[in-house]
C-alpha cells in the first residue's frame, strides 16, 4: 500500500493535487510531510468535512453554471483567479465494520464516491479484510485492488476468481466487470527512503 500511494504522488505535481490521510493504523507516518491534513480519529467527523467541501464546491459551481472541476478552472484562468485543487482522500480503517457504524459511514463514502469525483474530490478507501466491505460499497469504486497481505499460502478470496497472490505486490484488479491478476510496484525500505529524500 505504502508503494502504491508513493509512486501515485510521485506521478503527479503536488502542486495540483493536495492529499489528506485518515490512518487508524499509523502505516505511513513515515511519509505525513506528503499529506496536507493527517487524522486518524473520528472518522463520522472527517467525512462530514469531506461533504462540507463537496458542497461548497458544487455551489461555487452553480454560480458559473458549470457542473465540471474541468470547466470551473477554465473560467478561472480566464479570470486570472485562483484554480480549485483537485484533493484525495486516503482513508484506511482500522476493523471497518467492527468498530464503526458502518451503515452511516457506507452512505457517506457512497456520496462522496458518486458526486465528489465532479467536483475534483476523489476517494482511496482501504480495508483490512473484503469480507467486511459491504457489497454496494466495493461496487461504487470504479478500480478495486485485492491483495494478499497475510500467508501466501491461502487465496484472499473465496470465490472462483481466487488466486494464490504471492504478497509482494501481486493483486486481483478489477474494472468494471474485469478481473485481472497483475503486479503492483513493490519497494524496498531502502529504496522509499531514497523515494522520500528526492521527494523533500
Amino acid at each position: 500500500i505504502s508503494s502504491l500511494i508513493i509512486t501515485s504522488i510521485l506521478k503527479v505535481s503536488i502542486d495540483n493535487i493536495e492529499y489528506n490521510l485518515f490512518d487508524d493504523y499509523g502505516d505511513l507516518n513515515d511519509y505525513h510531510y506528503l499529506f496536507k491534513n493527517i487524522n486518524n480519529g473520528d472518522i463520522k467527523e472527517y467525512l462530514k468535512n469531506i461533504i462540507n467541501e463537496i458542497d461548497e464546491r458544487i455551489n461555487l459551481m452553480n454560480l458559473k453554471n458549470v457542473h465540471q472541476i474541468d470547466e470551473y478552472n477554465i473560467i478561472m484562468d480566464q479570470e486570472e483567479t485562483q484554480r480549485i485543487k483537485r484533493i484525495v482522500h486516503i482513508i484506511e480503517l482500522d476493523d471497518y465494520n467492527n468498530n464503526y457504524d458502518y451503515r452511516y459511514i457506507d452512505d457517506k463514502i457512497m456520496y462522496v464516491i458518486q458526486v465528489g469525483k465532479d467536483v475534483g474530490i476523489y476517494t482511496i478507501f482501504i480495508s483490512r479484510n473484503i469480507k467486511k466491505v459491504s457489497t454496494i460499497l466495493f461496487s461504487l469504486f470504479k478500480y478495486r485492488m485485492i491483495f494478499n497481505v497475510g500467508s501466501i499460502e491461502s487465496p484472499l478470496i473465496e470465490s472462483h476468481h481466487s488466486k494464490i497472490l504471492n504478497a509482494k505486490g501481486e493483486c486481483l484488479f478489477y474494472r468494471d466487470n474485469i478481473i485481472k491478476r497483475i503486479q503492483t510496484p513493490k519497494f524496498t525500505i531502502e529504496e522509499l527512503t531514497k523515494m522520500k529524500k528526492e521527494i523533500k
